[in-house]
């Protein structure tokens, strides 16, 4: 069965998803956003999270500035088993 390529909308919807996970404040479940074999490149940490462990860690502190985002503007893209978002959010986080 030939896989499909997913829609610009699926791809909003995936960060609609992650977004709604940093709302509950949950460090686990914003790690759940993540497959086993994602790489973050966070913006406040020069630590590469590419463990479930440490995406915890990263979101653990990350998480008290209560972080919210909205896409202002957008580059979506898939290829094989991989979607790329690339986006330009503003973000609202508290005590920074």
């Amino acid at each position: 069965m030939p896989i499909q390529a997913i829609t610009r909308s699926q791809v909003r919807g995936l960060f609609n998803l992650w977004n709604d996970a940093l709302a509950t404040l949950d460090s686990e479940k914003v790690a759940d956003r993540y497959s086993k074999c994602a790489v973050l490149l966070p913006t406040l940490s020069n630590i590469p999270r590419n463990t479930r462990e440490l995406l915890i860690d990263y979101f653990n502190t990350l998480l008290l500035k209560k972080p919210q985002a909205v896409i202002l503007s957008e580059t979506s893209g898939s290829g094989f088993r991989i979607v790329a978002l690339s986006a330009t959010p503003v973000s609202k986080i508290e005590n920074l």
